[in-house]
């Protein structure tokens, strides 16, 4: 009787065992079909999420970054972006991909989920040294890209640009969108978020691409306060670490 109970559990172990891989990858299938759906209806093109590229999921780069979901929302939609010469209404210029991400595909764009009951869900990416662009959320309340009067494509929510180099600054920007989330960034040196080294346009209520400033940013390793260019330092490569916060 012991040896048929013991061949009996050993074979439900293997057929939980061998099942435990489906259970995961439906997870995993489950959830990048709700990225492409949320963006689909966003106006948003799908990320690369290349593992090998200048900016890619995981540690170990020049600079690294790790992204929370710290608002009320089970998942946002983390998208990142590079700059990309020419294409769009500003032909031969470098414009940032996915900045206007109804026609330029982001490098990054991932689920997001809520850290909860001690579960850390965090994202974390890499960048090359040398890189501008920036990075946003989609959330549920987010527009489409094509709705959003003046957005022009861009994504309609609070972003944050960069330029990882050891020259290089992070700054928030509520250009595109004012009535955007709140996230803060906080590097080696100091911060950024939607009330420090934040841009915003003269008229708060509108979007602009002209008439704005850099507000709230002369601290320790910040600079540009009430110009139009600055931000807190990005640090140096192989040494600086970032942590994103999205909020309400």
């Amino acid at each position: 009787m012991r040896s048929n109970i013991a061949l009996a559990l050993a074979a439900l172990s293997i057929s939980t065992a061998s099942a435990q891989p489906n259970h995961a990858h439906r997870r995993l299938h489950n959830r990048a079909a709700t990225v492409a759906s949320v963006l689909s209806s966003k106006a948003i093109l799908q990320g690369q999420n290349s593992p090998t590229g200048s900016i890619r999921l995981g540690g170990g780069g020049d600079y690294e970054v790790e992204f929370t979901n710290d608002s009320d929302e089970n998942e946002l939609v983390l998208l990142i972006w590079n700059m990309a010469a020419g294409g769009g209404e500003y032909s031969g210029n470098a414009i940032t991909s996915c900045s206007w991400c109804n026609g330029q595909a982001p490098a990054i764009s991932v689920p997001l989920a809520k850290s909860t009951n001690g579960q850390n869900n965090s994202v974390t990416v890499s960048f090359d040294s040398g890189l501008s662009g920036g990075w946003g959320a989609a959330y549920a309340d987010t527009p489409s890209t094509m709705d959003v009067e003046g957005s022009g494509g861009q994504l309609p929510n609070t972003i944050q640009e960069f330029t990882f180099a050891p020259e290089g600054v992070v700054d928030t920007s509520r250009e595109i969108y004012p009535q955007g989330h709140h996230v803060a960034a906080q590097g080696p040196q100091c911060g950024t978020s939607t009330s420090e080294c934040v841009f915003t346009c003269d008229d708060s209520d509108a979007a602009c691409t002209y008439g704005y400033l850099l507000h709230n940013c002369s601290g320790p390793g910040q600079q540009g306060e009430n110009t139009q260019n600055g931000g807190c330092a990005a640090g140096q490569p192989g040494q600086s670490k970032w942590t994103v916060s999205f909020k309400n």
